[in-house]
């Protein structure tokens, strides 16, 4: 992977966040085609950059580390500890700087009358 990002540094990245799973029951009895889901996207297309700087990597996985360990329990991730300066010159970070991003949502906007009725019962 690491040598096909030094090819050729492009890069896609895209998360979602579902709400709620529409089952095709909820409108039609027999067909499966209206099964959804109702969700939010994002998807970034930029180009991927190697992080070599050990401050920027100390406060990368400072972020992280607070995200997986919230209650803290360690030293704090400092760039001039030699305890973390040699892994961090150890371990490869890489980021996304994005060119374009672009959004979706999808909630049933376009859903009217009975059918959205039926949704919400079913809900």
């Amino acid at each position: 992977k690491m040598e096909r990002m030094k090819a050729d540094n492009r890069v896609t990245f895209s998360a979602a966040k579902e709400y709620a799973l529409i089952p095709s029951h909820f409108t039609d009895e027999h067909m499966a085609c209206p099964a959804t889901a109702f969700f939010k996207s994002v998807t970034v297309r930029g180009h991927a950059e190697f992080v070599v700087d050990l401050e920027e990597k100390a406060s990368a996985f400072s972020i992280f580390m607070s995200k997986l360990q919230p209650e803290g329990g360690y030293d704090t991730i400092d760039a001039s500890d030699p305890r973390y300066a040699s892994r961090l010159k150890g371990v490869a970070l890489i980021k996304i700087v994005p060119d374009e991003w672009t959004a979706k949502f999808k909630f049933g906007q376009n859903i009217k009358g009975q059918e959205r009725q039926q949704i919400v019962d079913g809900l």
